[in-house]
């Protein structure tokens, strides 16, 4: 039999396997750690902070404003998308009698990460589970099906009406396999 001829194929497929596994781990640890890790400062605190006269700078990005505080950064999250950040700052500092510079506040775009959430969540899935599905089941010369005896058999049956085995190693090879259930 060709069991010799499958041993390279299938150490192919088991390197790929791994390859397709650490790519996955990779965008996954890249993706967990492409935002930084502050402080985080609620809307309310950040609004008292603006008001004692505490912040220096802050840059909005989508909902998120990174919030500068002397040398300390601080993370603080919108409430909702509405939320006007620089009014509410105006409105903070009048009522505490102080007036707010007109550079302390920054609107940005934010950056665009969503391609790798369309990966992550649509294209992986489909990546990981036809990749479960080729290397479980795909035939290679000379091995076992997967699929358990069943599909053992019917490989050894094939093999004996294309001649690959003789009468004998098929009868051998059979009493092996209903031996094993």
């Amino acid at each position: 039999m060709a069991q010799g001829a499958a041993d390279p194929i299938r150490r192919v497929r088991v390197g790929l396997l791994l390859v397709m596994l650490v790519a996955v781990a990779i965008a996954l640890l890249a993706y967990a750690s492409a935002r930084p890790a502050l402080p985080v400062l609620s809307y309310g605190e950040f609004l008292a902070d603006v008001g004692a006269g505490r912040v220096d700078r802050v840059v909005q990005r989508d909902q998120e404003l990174t919030v500068t505080e002397g040398s300390t950064s601080l993370l603080v999250v919108v409430p909702s998308v509405l939320t006007d950040v620089y009014r509410d700052m105006q409105d903070a500092a009048t009522q505490a009698g102080r007036h707010l510079p007109s550079d302390v506040y920054e609107a940005q775009q934010p950056t665009d990460n969503s391609w790798i959430g369309l990966v992550l969540s649509g294209l992986l899935p489909i990546v990981v589970v036809g990749g479960f599905v080729f290397f479980l089941t795909r035939r290679t010369r000379g091995a076992a099906w997967p699929l358990g005896p069943a599909g053992r058999l019917e490989q050894l049956d094939e093999a004996r009406r294309l001649g690959r085995i003789t009468a004998q190693e098929y009868a051998d090879k059979r009493a092996e396999i209903l031996k094993s259930l």
